[in-house]
């Protein structure tokens, strides 16, 4: 394959630097810096890390596909979930790779965040200590095949082993009598933004009286119903009814919708997802209760603490709606 090696580039850069000294010129110079940063991205972080990010109940679908072989195999690491348990393992737990939230980074924000599809988004990023990054690039008018053949990818390893986990999963959930969802997931994923939550805001919500007890409980139910339901949906049997395989896959894909406030978020009308969002104030990544948290950003200043009890209802008031929705439709 036809790379950069490190030395190659060393010896670029000190040629480029002297011509830019002998040209006296600060413009050159900073034009070769730029280039020369461009060259360093391209050699030294040739290392990909593989990127999830789903809407909660999708994770346990998504964990039995990773086992496709990873470019990045080493030491008896061959699949992607080895190479993400090695390099970002979940959380809580080291059991499974880390798999994120989804904020609006590509063009599911529309499905997700507007009408509450239940959505992933997989890639490979550039990987430097366990860390993903953009590569440099990204929406630049370098962003060419030319550019991936010759130095991201150019036996399209890392191209074929998403084509492989996107085509497998597609073929699962068509495939499926009942979806490989679990909703179980999605409560776990609640309780962990709780934590959070409470750990950045208690204190200063506590200053002002307001308290997150009823959205601790509405969590708390949230997470009864899911276990009630996945009890349920273990106990059908193979040769179940249409009937009723088409009920558990409805509460499952419709559980999302819950969480969808039609009139959006505060200051943001066209995004409607109460519980995992952009944030206002980083509209790529993904915030839990953006509704509650945007508003708290600059509470201080605004005072506007009237709003931060409106948007913590509004949550309680989603999550109990999923919670309802996923009970018994008929005994």
């Amino acid at each position: 394959m036809d790379y950069l090696r490190p030395s190659d580039v060393e010896i670029l850069i000190t040629c480029m630097v002297l011509r830019a000294q002998d040209k006296c010129s600060i413009n050159v110079f900073i034009t070769i810096t730029i280039i020369i940063i461009i060259i360093i991205s391209t050699t030294y972080f040739f290392d990909f890390l593989p990127s999830f990010c789903t809407s909660p109940n999708f994770n346990c679908g998504i964990n039995k596909h990773l086992q496709i072989k990873d470019p990045n195999a080493h030491d008896g690491k061959e699949t992607v979930s080895d190479i993400m348990l090695e390099r970002n393992p979940r959380r809580l737990g080291k059991d499974e790779p880390y798999i994120g939230n989804l904020g609006s980074g590509s063009d599911y924000a529309g499905f997700y965040q507007h009408i509450g599809v239940p959505s992933v988004d997989f890639s490979y990023y550039f990987g430097h200590n366990n860390k993903s990054l953009m590569y440099p690039v990204y929406h630049s008018q370098h962003d060419t095949y030319n550019w991936v053949k010759k130095f991201a990818d150019p036996e399209f390893l890392f191209h074929k082993a998403m084509t492989q986990f996107g085509g497998g999963l597609l073929l699962d959930y068509a495939a499926s009598p009942l979806l490989p969802m679990s909703v179980s997931r999605y409560a776990d994923s609640l309780n962990q933004s709780f934590a959070q939550l409470q750990k950045q805001h208690s204190s200063t919500l506590k200053s002002q009286n307001i308290s997150l007890d009823v959205l601790g409980q509405a969590i708390n139910t949230f997470r009864d119903a899911t276990n009630d339901f996945e009890s349920r949906k273990a106990a059908i049997k193979p040769d179940a009814k249409f009937n009723i395989l088409r009920q558990f896959n409805d509460q499952m894909i419709q559980l999302e919708r819950a969480f969808i406030n039609p009139y959006g978020l505060p200051g943001r009308h066209l995004v409607k997802h109460v519980v995992f969002a952009p944030g206002l104030h980083n509209t790529y990544g993904s915030a839990s209760f953006p509704g509650v948290t945007d508003i708290l950003f600059d509470v201080e200043k605004t005072g506007n603490w009237a709003e931060v009890k409106k948007q913590i209802s509004i949550v309680v008031t989603s999550i109990l709606s999923a919670a309802e929705l996923l009970a018994p439709i008929s005994k």
